[in-house]
């Protein structure tokens, strides 16, 4: 009876030992497959192709969140005719309460000899902000001044083949009101003169912009050989 319960306390001091002291080893179960990679995505403009230039929607061409890239002087046409760019104007505000004037657009596309029909390249200006000058009152100010306007955008040098921005730069003009009047016989005569400058103002940062990211490139509503 003695060697038995001598037995059964080895045996008991042999499991405990196993479960306390012993690191439990691991599994060596086989590990599922991974799963294949996922495709890379391609690059903005690379699998998009236009069969014409008639009618393009710029809206479904790609673009950066980048503020300012060089376009690719090298693989550029250097033609009188080719570098001169056409421009079209598109409205990406995401607040678009006050109305982006039609004559405003207008005059920053300049005159086209063909509206319907755009050139393999062109320019794109996307109004990211517009504000009108306008007559207003600060809070407890002794007398109304002027908002002298301001225009903030994007140029952008498309290609109507391949669907891709090739080059853009930021444009940003704020006008100058400090010597307008204020006098209401003058209102309007000063608000369209506002506009003027605003409108002449961004045209002259459209072709800064433009010369900053090409030497080969000009925008065609900026020269005089249309």
């Amino acid at each position: 009876m003695r060697a038995f319960l001598a037995g059964l306390l080895l045996l008991t001091a042999s499991g405990c030992s196993h479960w306390l002291g012993d690191e439990p080893q691991p599994l060596a179960l086989p590990l599922p497959p991974l799963p294949p990679l996922a495709a890379t995505a391609p690059r903005p403009g690379e699998a998009l192709t236009l069969t014409s230039t008639t009618s393009v929607n710029t809206d479904a061409f790609s673009s950066s969140s980048e503020p300012r890239r060089r376009c690719p002087d090298e693989l550029l046409p250097r033609g009188a005719s080719e570098a001169a760019l056409p421009v079209r104007v598109t409205d990406a505000r995401t607040d678009r309460r006050e109305i982006l004037p039609l004559a405003l657009r207008t005059a920053l596309q300049g005159p086209t000899k063909e509206p319907a029909e755009l050139p393999r390249y062109f320019a794109e200006l996307r109004v990211e902000r517009y504000e009108s000058p306008k007559l207003f009152r600060r809070l407890s100010a002794p007398r109304s001044e002027w908002a002298p306007g301001i225009l903030r955008a994007r140029l952008m040098v498309q290609d109507a083949e391949a669907r891709a921005t090739l080059c853009q730069a930021e444009v940003r003009f704020t006008g100058d009101a400090r010597e307008a009047p204020i006098r209401r016989r003058l209102r309007e005569m000063t608000r369209n003169s506002l506009q003027q400058k605003l409108l002449t103002g961004t045209l002259a940062q459209m072709e800064s912009a433009l010369s900053g990211i090409s030497s080969v490139l000009r925008l065609r509503s900026q020269t005089t050989d249309q």
